[in-house]
């Protein structure tokens, strides 16, 4: 491998990721992370007749910064 080639980075793969992926990301208890998903402050994707919940990371990174004290996108 040339040394000017960047790593590949497999966990990038997709910007999608599931609830125990967002607990690992963001600095919330994953009590916290439920009560956004249901207040509809972290954007969230359910599949019909799926329980299973994905998140688009970068629209989950839009909304926490969208949403930040003081903060300003």
């Amino acid at each position: 491998m040339l040394q000017d080639e960047p790593l590949p980075d497999s966990t990038n793969a997709t910007p999608f990721t599931d609830f125990a992926g967002l607990c690992a990301r963001v600095p919330y208890s994953p009590r916290a992370l439920r009560s956004l998903v249901q207040r509809g402050d972290i954007p969230s994707i359910r599949l019909r007749n799926c329980r299973k919940l994905l998140f688009d990371w970068p629209a989950v990174e839009a909304a926490l910064r969208r949403n930040a004290k003081g903060g300003v996108e």
